[in-house]
Parts: C-alpha cells; sequence; structure tokens
C-alpha cells in the first residue's frame, strides 16, 4: 500500500522534505479577514441585538440512527451508493464491487440529518435524525424573503496505510466555514450562534455518516474523493412581514462526490464566459455572505453560458472589474510570476476559504517557485476585464484558475467576450502550471496519511467510534 502512495504523490513538482519544512510555515488554522463596512455594520448590529452568549448550550445530543445497516451496523445505502469507494467494504471482496451510485454532484444524499431549532431567543437542544422532508410553514420568511444562508465543506479519508489511518475522517479548515457562516447569519438578520458548538455538532454529524465517506480506489483511481457536507440556516418564522429572524432552523445534511464538479470539461480546463449584461454583486449588497439568492440570480447568466459553449459565468463587477468565476474565486497569473485576484474589501466577492489558503501558500513559500527559481507573488487588486483580455493576447497572462470548496482548484482554458473566444496559453510540462502545483499540495494535505499532514493546524481530524451494532436512538454528550 505504501507504494500506492508514493505513486500518488509522485510528480508533484517537489520536494517532499521541502515542501512540508515549508508549508510548516503556514501556522495558523484561521485567517484573518478583510470584511467589508456593510458587513462590519450588520456584524456590530447583530451582536448588539442578540447581546450573547449565543447557543446551543453543551447538552445532550439525541441520535436517531437509519435501520437500512447490515450485521455490523453499516449503511446499505452507502454501501451502494459508493461501492469500490466504501472504507467498511475494502477486501477481497471489492474486486466485484461496482460503484452503482451517481457520479453527479449534488444527487445522493446521506441517512441522517442534523437539526437544531431557534425559538423563543434561544437554541433548543439538538438532533441528528433520518433523513427527512422538512415541515415548513408556506408563510416562513425563508420561503417569503429569502432569509437564508448556507455553507460547503468537505470530510476526507486519508489514505489507507496501517492503523494510524484506520476509520479517521478529515475535515479542511472547519473553524473558517462557520466563521463566514456566522458573518453570512449577521448580514441576513439570522440568529447568530457558537461556532464551536457547532464544529462539535458537526463532528458528531460526521461520525453517524462514517459510511459515507469514501476512500479513494488506490492505486488506479486518485480523484479526490469525498463527503461534501452542507451546514443551512433558515428561518422558520410564520409571519408575512420583514423583520429580524424569530425563529430558525439549523440543519445539515451531506452527500457523497466521487467525480469531477465540472463534467465533461475539457482537461486544459473549463470555458468562462464573461458578460457585462448580468451582475452578480454591487457595493453594499450580500456579494459576500453565502446566500441562496447569490446563486439563484446567476442561473439565467450560467444558462446562457451553456448555450455559448462555457461552463460558467465570468462575473464583472458595475465598473467590469473581473470578480469571481461561475460559483469560484478567480485568480490569473501573469508573465512577470503575479498571481492576481479580486480583493475582499468591497464585499463583492466570497471569501473563498480555498482562497485564503491559496494566497497563504504562495506568500508562505510553500509552493515550488517559477522555472525562473522567482518566488510567486500574489497581488490583491482589481483587474478590469479590458485589460484581462489584452493580457491574454500579448501573453502577459499565462494562467487562470478558479477556487472554491466544490471544485478545489479549476484550471480555466478559455474566457470568451463579445462573441470572441480567448485561450489561454498551452503550458510545456503541465506539472509547471501553479494550478497544478496547487491542486497536487491540497491533494497531498488531504489524503496523504503522514504525521505530518495529520498534524497541520489547516487539518481538522475526527476520530471515528465503532458503529453500533444494532440501529437505535442513543444520546451522547456534546459541547
Amino acid at each position: 500500500m505504501r507504494a500506492c502512495l508514493s505513486k500518488s504523490f509522485r510528480g508533484m513538482g517537489v520536494c517532499s522534505d521541502l515542501f512540508f519544512c515549508q508549508w510548516r510555515q503556514v501556522r495558523s488554522s484561521t485567517s484573518t479577514v478583510t470584511l467589508s463596512q456593510t458587513m462590519r455594520r450588520a456584524l456590530a448590529l447583530a451582536e448588539r441585538v442578540e447581546k450573547g452568549p449565543y447557543g446551543p448550550q453543551p447538552s445532550p445530543l439525541s441520535v436517531e440512527r437509519s435501520r437500512a445497516v447490515d450485521a455490523q451496523g453499516h449503511s446499505l445505502r452507502a454501501r451502494a451508493a459508493l461501492g469500490r469507494h466504501s472504507f467498511y467494504q475494502r477486501s477481497s471482496e471489492t474486486e466485484e464491487l461496482q460503484t452503482s451510485g451517481s457520479q453527479e454532484f449534488g444527487v445522493t444524499f446521506t441517512d441522517h440529518m442534523l437539526l437544531v431549532r431557534y425559538r423563543e431567543g434561544r437554541w433548543e437542544t439538538p438532533a441528528i435524525v433520518v433523513r427527512r422532508p422538512l415541515e415548513l410553514d408556506p408563510g416562513s420568511s425563508s420561503l417569503q424573503y429569502g432569509l437564508q444562508i448556507f455553507e460547503g465543506m468537505k470530510a476526507y479519508r486519508p489514505d489507507p496505510a496501517g492503523p494510524e489511518t484506520e476509520d479517521v475522517v478529515r475535515l479542511f479548515r472547519p473553524r473558517e466555514n462557520l466563521q463566514r457562516m456566522y458573518r453570512s447569519a449577521a448580514r441576513l438578520a439570522l440568529p447568530l450562534f457558537d461556532t464551536e458548538t457547532m464544529l462539535h455538532l458537526i463532528e458528531e454529524y460526521v461520525r453517524t455518516e462514517a459510511d459515507w465517506v469514501p476512500v479513494r480506489d488506490l492505486p488506479d483511481d486518485l480523484r479526490p474523493v469525498s463527503l461534501y457536507l452542507r451546514p443551512c440556516l433558515i428561518s422558520t418564522d410564520a409571519r408575512l412581514g420583514v423583520r429580524r429572524a424569530k425563529e430558525a432552523l439549523f440543519y445539515v445534511i451531506a452527500s457523497p462526490s466521487l467525480g469531477g464538479y465540472y463534467s465533461g470539461a475539457d482537461p486544459a480546463g473549463v470555458a468562462l464566459l464573461a458578460t457585462d449584461e448580468f451582475v452578480r454583486a454591487w457595493p453594499g449588497g450580500v456579494g459576500d455572505a453565502k446566500c441562496g439568492g447569490n446563486y439563484a440570480l446567476g442561473l439565467v447568466a450560467q444558462e446562457l453560458a451553456h448555450a455559448e459553449g462555457c461552463h460558467q459565468v465570468l462575473w464583472l463587477d458595475p465598473e467590469r472589474n473581473v470578480t469571481e468565476a461561475g460559483v469560484m474565486n478567480f485568480f490569473v497569473v501573469t508573465s512577470a510570476g503575479e498571481v492576481l485576484t479580486a480583493p475582499l474589501g468591497e464585499g463583492l466577492i466570497l471569501p473563498g476559504i480555498i482562497r485564503s489558503a491559496v494566497i497563504e501558500l504562495i506568500r508562505g513559500g510553500s509552493v515550488p517557485a517559477q522555472a525562473n527559481g522567482q518566488p510567486w507573488q500574489v497581488v490583491e487588486r482589481s483587474l478590469h476585464i479590458e485589460d484581462l483580455i489584452r493580457g491574454i493576447e500579448d501573453g502577459r497572462i499565462v494562467e487562470a484558475f478558479g477556487t472554491g470548496t466544490a471544485a478545489m482548484v479549476c484550471a480555466v482554458a478559455a474566457i470568451k467576450y463579445r462573441g470572441r473566444t480567448y485561450r489561454l496559453p498551452e503550458a510545456a510540462d503541465n506539472h509547471q502550471r501553479l494550478s497544478i502545483r496547487l491542486g497536487k499540495a491540497f491533494e497531498r494535505l488531504l489524503f496523504d496519511p503522514g504525521r505530518e499532514t495529520s498534524a497541520h493546524p489547516w487539518i481538522h481530524t475526527v476520530q471515528i467510534k465503532p458503529t453500533p451494532q444494532v440501529a437505535s436512538a442513543s444520546r451522547t454528550q456534546f459541547g
């Protein structure tokens, strides 16, 4: 198995010892986020209104387990959905197992969901229950006025290499996701919550759904399989009137991710349609909050992009500066070694967790230098669409990529603007591309079973408890 691991991480273009020596310079598990004036005011108002301390308070967690399990207590649905990627079915019989579940992102869901209700100014006792439809009053302000937010994070299994990785699951910087969700709650006038308590609850939820966290099928299949976690917070106020949410529901659902986020994309990367007809965000809006409205307003533009042979939209602000690529943060690389990305301070882009990690990796010297030996330089500034196009035409812009939890690091092959397609140059050596190097760096951090990666401050390890032999309801202490 260790030979397989060596093969899976070969070709990164980095020296392992140097890589981890430099990586250790990145010590913080969370990063400082530059907030817009609008977000700062929303946070100050929410914290003044709610006054804290925020819940849920430590209390017994009720767990209702699915009865669709085998004799060892493992999920039958998970085995059928994951096939060869099922951690608990990896034996000689896996030669006969096939992945029967859908490879499409976000279609198959796990057995359970986490629920925490907010009523009368406090968070109630949390529960993990068998997944079922929500009961929601048709007058709820989440339906009427869009008072809802969500997050996206992933759970990974390191490649199996012995007892040290037996039944271990990794989360990537989950505190940053929950801190961003806290800010989104403040911006959408939803109840605030204690991020550490919610993290403990998500840990328990991951333990409950451990059967659904896939493992890579080494040595032949090196895709970054994972369990996608979707925390949500919605208003359940049954009232036809616009006001701050008085009742709410925090819940988490999950879906295994076995294939790529952009199905059918060119191996060189995705194509983006730059449009100044549609705008995703504007100053004073909610572009830096993760709320459903930001995604709904992009659907028509996305369909138009598909009609023109593109995978996603390259969003521009009202001044025609580049902001985001579909649902990803956007980076370009220049021939001078600059790595450009839009700044956070105006509130026009989402402060991405992977975006932050990319910037810290580059600035910390954890990514190999350019071919000329010079380090990369991250520059956070606006880039006008005309400058982007001219840069591609005259060879100053040599690479572009998007980053996000779902797609991780996604190369951009072409940009279409006002009827013309501008292709990014192809690299003579793909391993020299910054996007490839970053993708390999994240792959190693998430899947390498070594102690260096396990101890990295960006990795949050969840030890999985033994699955009960009999499916039943139980209670466990959290907090």
